[in-house]
């Protein structure tokens, strides 16, 4: 029995795709007024990493977006309330932080479950041998008693012919 290979991934080119989508977030920020929180995109970013093969890219993706979040509100147009720009920003890296944790979760839960999947491939295949080896004792003693009843039948009919 051949199992079929497990689902994996394609190659993603997560690095450019991210930051270019950070690129084009940076510049909504810049050119909007700072009430209008455009950093939540940067989410995406971040999302993206699920597909890169290092678990680091998802953790200098996080500090990168953060990074371009606080950077955004200093080449921002100025804006009169300072609380209202505060909590959006500090809302956005709240946000950025969660789906980080949700995001090494979810990789880490991935790779748990493909090596549970694994583990079952190999007990499957050590089963299957097993009952290959079953069965083929099976029909050596099926064989072993078939001749047997073929010989028992011989000898009764020379014996009838015989006596």
């Amino acid at each position: 029995m051949n199992p079929e290979p497990v689902h994996e991934p394609r190659k993603v080119p997560v690095l450019p795709i991210a930051l270019a989508i950070a690129a084009a977030v940076l510049a909504t920020d810049v050119y909007t007024p700072q009430e209008m929180p455009p950093q939540y995109l940067y989410v995406l970013c971040i999302l993206l990493t699920v597909w890169s093969p290092h678990e680091r890219t998802l953790w200098w993706m996080t500090a990168l977006c953060s990074g371009l979040t606080v950077f955004g509100s200093y080449l921002s147009p100025p804006t009169f309330d300072f609380y209202i720009i505060l909590f959006n920003r500090s809302i956005a890296i709240i946000l950025f932080l969660a789906t980080a944790l949700l995001v090494q979760t979810y990789r880490r839960t991935h790779e748990q479950l493909h090596q549970l999947n694994r583990e079952l491939e190999a007990r499957v295949e050590d089963r299957t041998r097993e009952l290959a080896h079953v069965f083929a004792e099976r029909e050596q003693l099926n064989r072993n008693l078939h001749d047997d009843v073929l010989q028992s039948l011989y000898a009764v009919g020379l014996r009838l012919e015989a006596g």
